[in-house]
């Protein structure tokens, strides 16, 4: 079914169920990490006959031994051992007169009528476990189905009680449902009995919340943006959601921030000589910023009006490594088409410098998926992550936190150079050299309109044009003035700094000589056995 809309004075045809991702975030929220020792209450199951003997007592409330050995057809040891679990059970006893009869437990339990479905036995059992507190709801939550990473943009703390116990008393049942499907304790009917202790260990790992955020057909507006909470299994999902965390990590995203980017849209389509994407800039009087008018795109993306008229180069909405989108995906079989027998350049991203560059458990797996194609053979090449840093001078913090954020998650491969430019909201990511890629997108602000006026969509291309490649090489070679080392450190890295000193023609004149290098190499040792 097709519905029509109507955007910016323009008659606008979508389909009712379009639904298209154009970014992903994980944010974390900080928690308190607890170590549990509690006892609860657990209704056990008793053996059939067990259960039926009791039943008998309650009904007629006093039988002989001899009595209930008739009945159940037992012997002289058969019945001592019957009589023996029903007074272990706490439920019946022997009258004056040495007939078994029913205790006051037993007698609560048929006037509750708790018969109806059987009698049961209560035992208390001990455990100790842990549990995590989320510090922005207060609420017990769930684990996320995900490595932990570390790097991930961090909420503020906003709940402050810390009487951890008595979080425990009101939770209870959330703390069950929040455990492992085969944890002991999830049954049902497990009741709290006491704290023996609720103790503070640490500030346990952060609370990973990780959205997938689409954009959703509209009746009104055309389009809109939807959140999907990703990487917890439905049941939990569903705690996260009821505890209020994704609220407040849509608040996260619906600040305002005053910030201003180093450079413009209307920059990066002047640098990156992208006549598409030029003509979807809003200019706005009041705050004087740009933002991107993302409705307006969409649809024209929908009606195939976004061609940049040459098939080596493709629009590219969204972060690359977005999990399970076609971005992804294009990128990757790029890799996957190259020869394993032949050695391929090294990949320079040259990363944007803002927090929600890769704020996302899909950048690690990216980087690692990438790099594991890449090795494959004789490539020996790999993506390398590049940032300007300054070890000393004024930008020390920002180095620092670049370390703490990518520093982990990159294989290895985040490097630094001193003197150069970076941007806040441009990267670029290029494979030089004969049969290579290249992207470069901006990271546009949205219009506050759709919802989350902290959030930044990348946009831009994706291109295997040979001319367009390099292009954006010396585009990206122009921003690195000094030598590439391993970040912020003296341990250059020849390999890099090799293909940047290199003229463009001369570059794929580097691989053959390695490659003679290699096999000289091979016959000398060879010769010398």
């Amino acid at each position: 079914m097709r519905e029509t809309l109507s955007i910016n004075n323009k008659r606008i045809e979508v389909p009712a169920d379009y639904d298209r991702l154009v970014q992903t975030i994980t944010l974390c929220a900080p928690t308190q990490k607890i170590e549990l020792d509690i006892d609860v209450i657990n209704k056990a199951s008793l053996p059939a006959i067990l259960e039926s003997a009791l039943l008998l007592i309650a009904q007629i409330e006093t039988v002989s031994p001899t009595e209930l050995a008739n009945f159940f057809g037992l012997n002289e040891h058969e019945r001592s051992v019957l009589i023996s679990d029903m007074l272990e059970s706490d439920l019946v006893k022997y009258n004056d007169d040495g007939d078994l009869t029913s205790t006051a437990k037993l007698v609560a339990q048929r006037r509750d009528g708790a018969m109806d479905e059987g009698i049961s036995i209560e035992e208390v059992k001990n455990f100790r476990t842990i549990t995590y507190i989320d510090q922005c709801t207060g609420h017990i939550q769930p684990r996320s189905e995900e490595e932990p990473q570390k790097g991930l943009p961090l909420m503020d703390r906003s709940y402050n009680n810390k009487d951890y116990s008595q979080i425990i008393v009101n939770q209870f049942d959330r703390f069950k449902a929040s455990l492992h499907h085969n944890h002991e304790l999830k049954n049902p009917k497990t009741r709290l009995y006491r704290i023996n202790s609720a103790t503070v260990i640490h500030s346990g790992l952060p609370q990973q919340v990780s959205l997938n955020i689409h954009a959703a057909h509209d009746p009104l507006n055309g389009i809109r943006l939807d959140t999907h909470l990703i990487d917890y299994k439905d049941e939990h999902r569903a705690l996260i959601q009821k505890s209020g965390l994704i609220s407040k990590v849509i608040d996260w995203l619906s600040e305002q921030r005053v910030e201003r980017p180093s450079s413009t849209l209307f920059d990066y389509c002047e640098l990156a000589n992208d006549e598409v994407i030029q003509r979807y800039i809003k200019h706005d009087k009041i705050t004087g910023r740009q933002y991107l008018k993302l409705p307006h795109l969409l649809h024209d993306r929908f009606i195939r009006k976004t061609s940049y008229n040459n098939q080596a180069i493709q629009m590219m909405i969204g972060p690359m490594y977005a999990p399970t989108s076609s971005n992804r995906d294009t990128v990757l079989q790029w890799v996957r088409r190259q020869s394993k027998i032949k050695r391929m350049h090294q990949g320079i991203w040259l990363g944007a410098d803002n927090e929600l560059f890769g704020a996302s458990l899909g950048f690690q797996s990216f980087i690692k998926e990438m790099n594991d194609e890449l090795k494959k053979g004789d490539r020996n090449s790999s993506i390398n992550l590049l940032f300007q840093a300054d070890g000393h001078g004024n930008n020390y913090h920002s180095t620092l936190q670049k370390n703490n954020t990518f520093g982990t998650r990159t294989e290895g491969k985040l490097m630094s150079f001193i003197t150069g430019k970076t941007e806040s909201h441009l990267e670029m990511m290029v494979f030089p050299g004969e049969n290579g890629c290249g992207l470069i997108q901006y990271h546009a602000q949205i219009d506050p309109k759709l919802g989350l006026g902290r959030l930044t969509l990348p946009i831009g291309y994706f291109t295997t044009d040979p001319e367009r490649v390099r292009f954006l090489w010396e585009i990206l070679r122009a921003r690195i003035h000094s030598k590439v080392t391993a970040f912020n450190s003296n341990n250059e890295d020849k390999t890099i700094n090799k293909q940047l000193e290199c003229e463009p023609s001369m570059l794929d004149r580097i691989l053959i000589d390695h490659s003679d290098q290699r096999i000289q190499a091979l016959i000398d040792k060879f010769n010398n056995k």
